[in-house]
C-alpha cells in the first residue's frame, strides 16, 4: 500500500532526571513527552529538569524506532 501522509524524519528521544530517577521520553505529535510510566510531560518540564550537572540529551532515531528505545515496548 503507497504511503499517503507525511512522517517525521525522526524520533525525538530524551532522557532526563526528573524526581531522582532517570527516565526516558518520546516526543508526541501534539507536543509533549511520552514516559515509559504512561505520564506525559510538556516540553518545558523536560527541559526544565536540565542542569550544568544534570543535562538533557535528545537523539534523533530513525522513524519508527524511538517507541522501542524510549518506552521499552
Amino acid at each position: 500500500a503507497a504511503v499517503t501522509t507525511p512522517r517525521a524524519s525522526c524520533d525525538l528521544v530524551a532522557r532526563a532526571s526528573i524526581d531522582g530517577a532517570t527516565v526516558n521520553a518520546l516526543f508526541q505529535t501534539d507536543g509533549s513527552w511520552l514516559l515509559r510510566s504512561g505520564e506525559r510531560r510538556s516540553d518545558a518540564e523536560l527541559r526544565a529538569a536540565a542542569s550544568i550537572a544534570q543535562p538533557v540529551p535528545f537523539t534523533c532515531l530513525p522513524p519508527l524506532s524511538g517507541r522501542r528505545v524510549a518506552l521499552n515496548l
